[in-house]
C-alpha cells in the first residue's frame, strides 16, 4: 500500500510536466507577414502598416523595416483588414485576410505612386498553400465538440480531428 502511494507521488510530477509541455506546443495565434514594393519591384522602406480585426475592431500599427518587410505576430484567429500608407504612394487596403491559429499568412503589397488621397482596395483570398511554414492548423466549432462521443471529449480527441494529426497509443 505504501509503495503504491509512493509510486503515485512520483508519477504525478512527471504527468504534470508532460501535460504542460503538450499545452505549450498548442499555438492559438497566427501572424501576417509581407514585403512592400513599388511598381518597379524596389522595396519601399518604413511603410506604415495598420491591421484591424474585423470582428473586434482592434487595430495594431507596425512599421516596415528598411527592406520593406513587415511582420505582425500574435494575432487572434479571425478576419483582418490591412491598410498600407506611405507618403508619395496611394493608400493600399486589403480586406478579408483570414488568419487561422498557428498560421503565418503572407500578404505582399505593391504600392502605386500617387497622391495621398488615392486609395486601392483589394479583397483578400486565402492562399491555397501555406508557404511560410510547415504548421497545420484546424478550426473546430463548438458544435463539433458537442457532437463528439463522451469518452473523446478531450484535447486528444480534438487534436485528431485536424488534417494530418495522428493519435498515438
Amino acid at each position: 500500500m505504501r509503495r503504491s502511494i509512493q509510486r503515485q507521488m512520483l508519477t504525478l510530477p512527471v504527468m504534470l510536466a508532460l501535460a504542460a509541455s503538450v499545452s505549450l506546443a498548442q499555438l492559438i495565434t497566427g501572424s501576417v507577414v509581407g514585403q512592400v514594393t513599388d511598381p518597379s519591384g524596389a522595396v519601399v522602406p518604413n511603410v506604415q502598416v495598420k491591421i484591424t480585426n474585423v470582428s473586434t475592431g482592434i487595430s495594431l500599427q507596425r512599421t516596415a523595416d528598411s527592406s520593406g518587410t513587415y511582420s505582425v505576430p500574435d494575432l487572434q484567429a479571425g478576419i483582418y483588414d490591412i491598410t498600407i500608407t506611405k507618403t508619395g504612394f496611394q493608400t493600399y487596403h486589403v480586406a478579408g485576410v483570414q488568419v487561422l491559429a498557428s498560421q503565418t499568412v503572407r500578404v505582399d503589397i505593391q504600392l502605386q505612386v500617387g497622391n495621398v488621397q488615392q486609395e486601392i482596395i483589394v479583397t483578400a483570398k486565402a492562399p491555397l498553400v501555406n508557404t511560410e511554414g510547415a504548421e497545420i492548423g484546424e478550426k473546430i466549432s463548438a458544435r463539433q465538440i458537442l457532437d463528439m462521443p463522451l469518452q473523446q471529449q478531450s484535447i486528444d480527441g480534438l487534436m485528431v480531428m485536424a488534417p494530418g494529426a495522428q493519435a498515438s497509443g
